[in-house]
């Protein structure tokens, strides 16, 4: 007979008001997901909401598919629990949960844009939006509206075409200038140097009057014990931005004025700006002319990258937002911002903000958000308006969990300032802050040991600021392990008087072999020692992580690259897409010139011009048939082997540095393919079609591990990867490998 564990309301419950809004702060294994399951129960069991009332917004969707899953389980554990601590499960109670368990379905437990896809989707009224959309891509969209803005108003008009000229003659292409603004846009800060080009202007103007050579401007620059050769390079300089300032004062070239910056020969300039504007107000009438001039550049002067951002980049967003809207168009991205556009009224995004969030609260009773230490600004003014900022007489309360020390995803437009200022305004309206107190993932030995290093009581702390902090030190909930420390430090000496980077490359080695040397004590402890596989290598780079797996080979130690990245995004989709496309018409040149480039056929560059039109019986072209063949039967199972066989490159990557990572992805890309081709007939141009899509994120895979690297190997091995690719993972023993730059 199976006895169902008893069901237990953690303590933690105790402290939160459910009223009101609220933070939990947690530590690495701290429980927050188990707490954030336990949650949703609470609300379920004492009836303050339906499933379908309960808004779970996660940052991935790995995490959103094991939510789901927890969540699931968790109301099956209390519907059959023999017992429950804390909670009454009485008639009533079940009922709600069985309620739950069948409208199961009718849960948000999504991504934040999937949830915000889906306000688009049903509210296209208030949101301002067409009946039916169309998905792009974001940046193939970018690029077709920047091309057709350059053409129409960049190159035409003489106040941008300036800007132009001189960005391309620092010897960059448009291609270098679409890329520049994509970055720019996607980034979605506020510019540190807000460029001005009256103050461009300004600084010109003074800078032409300039007389370098002044008496006594050299005399004073002497008097200020500056170096002879410092001072010749400073003037040397000096005349030459001179000259360039005289050009763009008599013909407005400012694109070009601010290339001179940029200019190699001045690359010092605005470190001796900084020098001169530092001296202070009180310096010789001499320098006071120039020390005006520093001051001003310093100001006035961004990069051109910046200023030319700054320019052109809202002209492009303009047009991009105009054809999106008009043609019931989105990208990834306009998932977050059409919603916040429409929840607070940004201006041109039309009315009903007000009928949109009355609907949002009366859908959702409350939200539930994890990992907020990754929010961005928009995504929390959405949170904020909808949940945090709802009427006391009818509350629908937002919980933040997070920890702003696992902040990561800046890179991604996150801002962690921006989950610090969500923690403060709900506790500016009575919301707790709750830090979550035990890990119940580490052993006392680890968890003490890094209390140490985040020791907030240190000289100097680990984090110097209030706002991010160790402020609340965890305990271990497991048993100590008695074995030894927790933290082993590796040190290594480098000579000192030896250049920065060359000290960094001595250091990099000496932690090469005490990583070696330390992985083989652990191999050789008694009763067999440790497993490979509960090993793990963590880089802050991919480059790293390849430097340190080629070691770990060298020293005969298996191990493989982990790579949690989307399949489908990969090198090796874009190359099985393009051998689709010629074997499912070997007539066309094009797709066949890109295929033969593939490592199917291997072709270096140089020779593809003697087989861009083979005969019949040429090798290339015969394979390809031959594989056309099995594809226009639907012989798919045979045909993937045969392209992996025929084409020799399983026996070329398993010998090939990384080969054997790229290997695993071409047999992941067929295993998809095969499976969708069972599912439904499909031809190989829809094969190719599917995998554009799940490339350009129009379609996502099925099952929830589909679009996710798989390991090389099911052999016991070392795992390496970056710090970022290790988020949720758990190993007996992690060495810390890199992280040094110079």
């Amino acid at each position: 007979m199976t006895v169902t564990p008893r069901l237990r309301r953690p303590e933690e419950l105790d402290h939160l008001d459910l009223e009101r809004s609220a933070v939990i702060e947690a530590s690495a294994g701290t429980g927050k997901t188990y707490l954030l399951e336990h949650l949703v129960l609470e609300l379920l069991i004492t009836g303050r909401a339906r499933l379908d009332e309960i808004l779970v917004v996660t940052f991935t969707e790995r995490a959103t598919a094991e939510l789901v899953v927890r969540i699931r389980q968790k109301i099956d554990h209390a519907l059959t629990a023999s017992d429950a601590v804390g909670w009454t499960l009485d008639g009533a109670a079940k009922q709600r949960l069985r309620e739950a368990r069948q409208s199961f379905d009718q849960a948000t437990i999504a991504t934040i844009h999937s949830f915000c896809q889906r306000i688009l989707t049903d509210e296209p009224l208030t949101t301002r939006r067409l009946l039916e959309q169309t998905q792009v891509d974001g940046r193939e969209a970018f690029g077709e509206v920047f091309r057709d803005v350059l053409r129409r108003e960049l190159a035409t008009s003489p106040a941008h075409a300036t800007y132009l000229t001189g960005y391309l003659a620092t010897g960059r292409g448009v291609g270098d200038l679409e890329e520049l603004l994509y970055r720019a846009g996607a980034a979605r800060g506020d510019w540190a140097n807000v460029y001005d080009e009256d103050e461009l202007r300004h600084l010109a103007e003074r800078l032409a009057r300039l007389d370098v050579d002044a008496v006594d401007l050299v005399t004073s620059l002497r008097a200020h014990d500056m170096h002879h050769s410092r001072i010749t390079a400073m003037l040397k300089r000096l005349r030459r931005l001179v000259g360039d300032a005289e050009a763009a004062v008599a013909s407005g070239g400012w694109g070009r004025f601010l290339a001179c910056f940029d200019d190699k020969a001045n690359v010092d300039i605005f470190g001796q700006f900084e020098d001169i504007a530092a001296w202070g107000e009180n310096v010789p009438p001499g320098l006071a002319s120039l020390r005006q001039i520093a001051v001003l550049a310093l100001r006035a002067a961004p990069p051109l990258d910046h200023a030319i951002a700054q320019r052109f980049l809202p002209l492009v967003e303009a047009k991009l937002q105009q054809r999106k809207l008009a043609e019931g168009l989105y990208d990834y991205d306009d998932m977050i911002r059409g919603v916040d556009s429409a929840i607070n009224g940004i201006p041109g995004a039309g009315g009903g903000a007000a009928a949109l969030v009355d609907s949002l609260r009366r859908r959702y009773r409350y939200a539930l958000v994890d990992e907020a230490q990754d929010t961005e600004p928009a995504q929390w003014r959405i949170f904020r308006r909808v949940f945090l900022e709802s009427p006391a007489a009818s509350p629908t309360p937002v919980v933040l969990i997070g920890d702003p020390k696992q902040a990561i995803y800046g890179f991604r437009g996150a801002d962690v300032q921006t989950y610090v200022q969500a923690r403060e305004e709900i506790r500016a309206r009575g919301g707790v802050v709750l830090p979550l107190a035990r890990n119940f993932r580490s052993h006392p030995e680890v968890v003490d040991a890094y209390n140490a290093i985040l020791d907030q009581n240190a000289a100097p702390p680990y984090f110097s600021g209030d706002d991010i902090g160790y402020h609340h030190p965890v305990s271990a909930a497991k048993p100590p392990l008695g074995t030894g420390p927790g933290i082993t430090l590796l040190s290594a000496d480098a000579p000192a008087d030896r250049s920065v980077p060359a000290r960094i490359g001595t250091i990099r080695r000496a932690l090469r072999e005490e990583i070696v040397a330390e992985m083989g004590r652990l191999a050789a402890r008694p009763g067999g020692g440790v497993p490979l596989s509960e090993i793990f290598v963590l880089t802050r780079s991919n480059s790293e992580a390849r430097e340190i797996a080629s070691r770990l080979h060298a020293a005969g130690i298996p191990n493989v690259l982990f790579k949690p990245d989307n399949i489908f995004g990969s090198a090796e989709a874009a190359q099985v897409r393009a051998l689709l496309l010629a074997i499912a018409d070997p007539a066309d040149r094009a797709a066949r010139l890109t295929a033969w480039l593939t490592p199917f056929f291997d072709v270096r560059l140089q020779d593809l011009a003697t087989c861009a039109d083979p005969p019949p019986e040429h090798p290339l072209l015969a394979r390809l048939l031959a594989w056309k063949q099995l594809a226009d039967a639907h012989d798919y199972d045979q045909l993937w082997a045969r392209i992996l066989d025929d084409s020799g490159v399983a026996r070329r990557l398993r010998l090939a540095p990384a080969g054997l990572r790229r290997l695993t992805n071409y047999r992941h890309l067929f295993d998809v393919l095969h499976a969708a081709a069972a599912a439904r007939p499909l031809s190989l141009g829809d094969l190719a079609g599917l995998l554009a899509a799940f490339a350009a994120g129009r379609r996502v895979a099925a099952a929830g591990e589909d679009d996710t690297q798989r390991l090389e190997t099911e052999a016991a091995a070392v795992r390496v990867m970056t710090i970022h690719a290790a988020k949720g993972l758990e190993a007996d023993y992690v060495f810390i490998y890199g992280g040094l730059t110079a």
